[in-house]
């Protein structure tokens, strides 16, 4: 990754220069976080006091958390298995080893996101970089001109450029729609969240794609996907190194207002191909992540891909596949137990929204819809992106559809005239709680059956063995967001109409 040195300090020398007569602490972090362990969590105790475990080289990391100058108390710092927090002088310890790559703070609320100049968060240090005689890290943050309890994160999931022809659609629709809508929306207090297959394959394109998305202006954290893979790695260990040296490391977590965020990497490489599968570490990094934030508080969850979803009941099988589901879910589900918990995704280049485990899984789609081929994914939904609002501990969302106006929600069909004598309606930013209604020539006829069938213009794009012409193996996709109404005769008017669970209104006009 770039230069750190405009947050992060590694010398001692440097850091005796900074002086503060008070303690400034983290209030929002503290409403998240439990009071600081004085042990770190994570390393055995008869470990804590060893140079030397195994053969592995321990260091001892000694840093501060500051704020304009300013300590904060109880910020989290990890090596990706150990986590402490820091001192009422904002100060920190950490013993660390040497199989361990990165060490990084959890942002605390009420602090801006520092990023690089390219837009990507600051918040990480490579181990291997650390001064093993003055092993020193100081991360520094700002803060928050306003209460940051109301905020908005736009989640981008598979922007997965190929090439060039594909890294110029990203820019001049998705780069600059989003741009536009932050401006039209007027939000404030954005991030952004690319949910996997940054690229596709080609991980020389991080740095053009990179530096596309900075004109949005708007911090990017990056969750890695199975295209974000080293493919001359071996095995799971080392397939990240390039999306970590370019993009952030492949797990972390972070704060903002009363909600904790974390990244995971649920993308298990074995040189050959991948399973979705969590590994020990990063799992019990996960339990001591989650040992600072109070049971019945907001947790959301970034992975690429989904702990569950229905492919697998829609195709007819009798259970996920381990390329498209979470192997070891149940263990998550377990973690978050007590949490209210979100887990939000992509991967599948299609919109489901489920529970499962006692959590609500998003399943988002695709900001390169069917792979760049079209203007929309193989289940019909729009190449677009996620918006959510942030205010408090709820959590509203909505798709936004790349070149389309934000209340486009609905494509209609009008097959009264064939043999299935019916309306046919792709609501795809629908659950099982929304309801759907009809309204033919100015009269309401009633409620829209929900269906599995597939998007007719999905069909006509993808379904054919010369179609689409870019990637000739895409395909139609049979979801759950179809909704049909059997009408006999003719209908010069047609309007359908969705009302939402969160309330919400959508009509659209054939």
């Amino acid at each position: 990754m770039s230069d750190r040195r405009n947050f992060i300090r590694t010398s001692l020398m440097a850091a005796a220069g900074i002086a503060a007569s008070d303690t400034l602490l983290a209030k929002p972090l503290a409403n998240l976080q439990n009071k600081p362990k004085k042990k770190t969590k994570g390393m055995p105790a008869n470990q804590q006091q060893l140079q030397n475990v195994n053969g592995l080289k321990t260091l001892l990391v000694k840093g501060k958390v500051t704020s304009v100058g300013y300590p904060l108390q109880d910020v989290v710092i990890s090596d990706g298995l150990n986590c402490t927090t820091t001192d009422k002088d904002g100060t920190y310890s950490l013993l660390t080893d040497t199989r361990r790559e990165y060490l990084f703070m959890s942002i605390p609320s009420g602090q801006k996101i520092p990023v690089f100049s390219n837009y990507i968060p600051e918040f990480s240090y490579p181990i291997s970089k650390i001064d093993e005689k003055e092993p020193y890290v100081e991360f520094r943050v700002i803060p928050e001109e306003g209460d940051d309890k109301k905020h908005n994160f736009l989640l981008l999931a598979d922007p997965q450029v190929l090439d060039d022809k594909d890294l110029q659609r990203f820019y001049a629709e998705t780069v600059y729609d989003i741009k536009n809508f932050i401006n039209e929306q007027k939000l404030t207090n954005v991030f952004s969240v690319g949910c996997g297959d940054i690229v596709y394959d080609h991980l020389e394109l991080y740095e053009q794609f990179k530096q596309y998305y900075s004109i949005a202006k708007v911090p990017f954290f990056a969750v890695p996907g199975n295209h974000d893979t080293d493919k001359k790695s071996q095995s799971d260990e080392g397939s990240s190194e390039t999306f970590q040296n370019q993009m952030a490391p492949r797990y972390y977590s972070f704060n903002k207002g009363e909600v904790h965020y974390v990244v995971l990497d649920d993308v298990f490489y074995h040189g050959s191909g991948y399973i979705g599968y969590l590994e020990k570490d990063q799992m019990d990094w996960l339990k001591n992540d989650l040992s600072y934030i109070p049971k019945g508080k907001t947790v959301i969850l970034f992975t690429h891909i989904p702990p569950f979803n229905t492919e697998h009941t829609r195709l007819g099988e009798s259970k996920p596949r381990v390329s498209t589901a979470l192997m070891n879910r149940e263990g998550l589900y377990k973690l978050l137990d007590g949490y209210k918990s979100y887990i939000i995704t992509g991967h599948m280049h299609e919109m489901e929204f489920i529970k499962d485990g006692g959590t609500e899984i998003h399943v988002c789609g695709a900001v390169c819809g069917a792979w760049w081929t079209a203007d929309i994914c193989g289940d019909g939904t729009p190449n677009g992106y996620m918006v959510y609002s942030v205010d408090g501990d709820k959590l509203t969302w909505q798709y936004k559809a790349t070149k389309k106006p934000f209340d486009h929600q609905i494509r209609i069909f009008n097959e009264l005239n064939t043999d299935k004598m019916r309306v046919l309606a792709n609501v795809w930013g629908a659950n099982k709680d929304w309801k759907i209604y009809l309204y033919a020539d100015g009269q309401k006829k009633g409620e829209m059956t929900q269906i599995l069938d597939k998007d007719p213009l999905s069909q006509s794009l993808f379904d054919g063995p010369e179609l689409p012409k870019k990637h000739k193996w895409v395909d139609s996709y049979i979801n759950y967001h179809m909704y049909e109404y059997k009408l006999e005769g003719t209908a010069q008017n047609i309007v359908v109409e969705a009302v939402s669970d969160q309330g919400k209104t959508f009509t659209q006009t054939l």
